[in-house]
């Protein structure tokens, strides 16, 4: 569900999604919590979907994520 989501067409509706995504993935991380990386993972293959996707030139999303995603693993 969450997958379907990242990959809406509306591009607010979608970078709220990450934002939502990246906050739970954040607190699951604190909380060591083993649904962590499958979180983790739809949030790549969200951005791997995009990248390849019709969006390919909407650079916000993209941007937005490579951002979170460096501050997650700093």
């Amino acid at each position: 569900m969450l997958l379907a989501g990242i990959l809406h067409q509306d591009k607010v509706y979608r970078l709220t999604l990450y934002g939502c995504a990246f906050s739970i993935l954040t607190l699951l991380i604190e909380l060591k919590s083993p649904d962590a990386p499958a979180l983790l993972k739809t949030i790549v293959t969200g951005i791997l979907h995009h990248m390849n996707g019709p969006y390919r030139k909407e650079k916000i999303t993209e941007e937005f994520v490579l951002l979170n995603l460096v501050d997650l693993f700093e």
